[in-house]
């Protein structure tokens, strides 16, 4: 993981936003298929949401937003 990413996920990790490192997409997937992703970002709250995406925008880091049971995941690759 980068240094970039690194200091996204302590400012994510800050305000309470969990994030896994190298966790399995293919746990997320209905395939069971996909590879570790660098980061993945689980917030709970439509503020967190606008918080994340707003770190991401600034750091500009390369995400992906998937669903799985009615949970949002961001995924920086």
């Amino acid at each position: 993981m980068n240094d970039m990413i690194c200091k996204f996920e302590s400012e994510i990790m800050a305000i309470g936003v969990e994030c896994k490192t190298n966790e399995l997409l293919s746990s997320h997937s209905s395939f069971q298929i996909g590879g570790p992703a660098a980061l993945t970002v689980h917030p709970r709250k439509k503020e967190e949401m606008i918080a994340v995406l707003n770190a991401v925008r600034r750091y500009d880091i390369k995400f992906v937003v998937i669903t799985h049971d009615k949970h949002l995941r961001i995924i920086i690759y």
